[in-house]
């Protein structure tokens, strides 16, 4: 039961940081033109951590704010 628990819990893992980096790349890239210097930086930063599911939750609250002040 433990073994499969491990298995299951690492591969949601992985689908959540594997999703949320698509959305966020996609998101930056999106509204490069408009806020280039806030999401330029962001984005590297979002792709080295994306493997943990923290990094995901931040980078997720991050491009939120960062979308209310470039459509703001």
């Amino acid at each position: 039961m433990q073994r499969a628990e491990g298995v299951t819990a690492r591969v949601g893992l992985r689908a959540i940081s594997a999703s949320s980096v698509n959305r966020n790349n996609w998101r930056l890239r999106t509204n490069g033109s408009r806020c280039y210097p806030v999401g330029a930086g962001k984005m590297q930063a979002v792709r080295a951590d994306s493997e943990t599911a923290v990094a995901w939750l931040s980078a997720r609250n991050d491009t939120e704010q960062e979308r209310k002040g470039c459509f703001a």
